[in-house]
């Protein structure tokens, strides 16, 4: 815990930061909303089509199941990246 001197000196660095370079502050702010789990999604929608897909299609539609959840767990993942 800091004493009421060195956090009044961290919250005027924190403003001074913030008026200096408003883009760093916002990067290193922590996010506002909660983001939906795509990742956790797309792995548990892989867990439930990949036996079904190997059983039906065999080792074609495994490959095809996991070609498609690497390309969307890639795109997720630059989409947040981005912003």
């Amino acid at each position: 815990m800091l004493d009421d001197h060195d956090r009044r000196a961290l919250d005027d660095i924190e403003r001074h930061l913030a008026s200096e370079d408003p883009a760093l502050s916002a990067h290193l702010a922590p996010p506002k909303t909660r983001r939906f789990p795509t990742v956790f999604f797309l792995c548990a929608c892989l867990y439930i089509c990949a036996p079904l897909s190997k059983l039906l299609f065999g080792w074609p539609g495994l490959e095809a199941v996991a070609a498609t959840f690497t390309l969307a767990v890639l795109a997720v993942l630059i989409h947040r990246r981005r912003g």
